[in-house]
């Protein structure tokens, strides 16, 4: 249980501040998470696109095209 409060003034400063915390609050974690969103979007970007530079760059393997049968063979 809290004090007594002697006032109306001392409710309505009370709820003004909570209203104030309650807001503030909201307003700082709404902004934390759109800039995790934001950081996670452009870092799943960078690594495709250096996965995809990397597959396309790399030697075939050991299997060659005719092998894996991109190419028609002679049949």
């Amino acid at each position: 249980m809290g004090a007594l409060t002697h006032s109306k003034l001392d409710r309505a400063v009370i709820a003004r501040y909570f209203a104030f915390l309650v807001a503030s609050q909201l307003i700082i974690f709404t902004l934390i998470g759109v800039i995790f969103s934001e950081s996670h979007t452009m870092l799943v970007t960078r690594v495709t696109l250096n996965c995809h530079i990397f597959f396309r760059l790399r030697p075939a393997g050991r299997y060659s095209r005719r092998q894996k049968g991109e190419l028609p063979g002679n049949y």
